[in-house]
């Protein structure tokens, strides 16, 4: 369609460095981009779509009306195979589609986004990870949508090292087991 605007996106991954579940009670967290993207690109016909692609297009969707745009995302450096490697592979591309389903980048999509994440998600979630793949860098924020404060931090004399475990946690399952503790043990 000759009136449609070729759309491309490269959305950073995300690490929780601090807060990752307190963020869930109110709390702010920290969190970081990571140099590892999501690339999406609009296309003519639209694909199948992951839990969160839908989530995010029916976002959209309820403010922009239908969206018959197809997209492709590639996250295949935010993940190893098949496995997440829990840098933020769905927030970065709840991020990218949700701006290349309305073909802008502002913070009205960044909450569509956040929505769309935390629906396929069951609910759950802060949307942290997907306001960090949004604005990229070091962020302080608290339950979105709201407030992201991007912190003036140069990386370039630290060195961050991060494990990889092999198995993929589940963030639902998680969030659920950290939610019925009946306390924390004391350290």
């Amino acid at each position: 369609d000759a009136g449609v605007t070729p759309l491309s996106v490269r959305v950073p991954g995300k690490m929780m460095l601090l807060g990752e579940y307190a963020v869930l009670e109110g709390a702010s967290a920290l969190c970081a981009g990571v140099a590892r993207y999501a690339t999406g690109w609009r296309i003519e016909e639209r694909e199948d779509e992951s839990p969160v692609d839908e989530a995010v297009r029916a976002r959209v969707e309820q403010e922009l009306g239908p969206c018959d745009i197809g997209k492709r995302i590639n996250n295949g450096s935010i993940r190893k195979g098949s496995n997440k490697l829990g840098i933020g592979s769905s927030s970065a591309a709840a991020v990218a589609a949700a701006a290349l389903f309305s073909g802008r980048i502002d913070d009205e999509v960044r909450t569509w986004a956040v929505d769309g994440h935390r629906t396929a998600a069951g609910g759950r979630g802060s949307g942290i990870d997907v306001a960090t793949s949004f604005v990229g860098g070091l962020v302080v924020a608290g339950r979105q949508p709201g407030p992201v404060r991007k912190l003036d931090f140069q990386w370039r004399d630290y060195t961050l090292h991060v494990l990889f475990m092999v198995d993929s946690a589940s963030t639902a399952e998680l969030v659920s087991k950290a939610k019925s503790a009946p306390s924390w043990p004391k350290l």
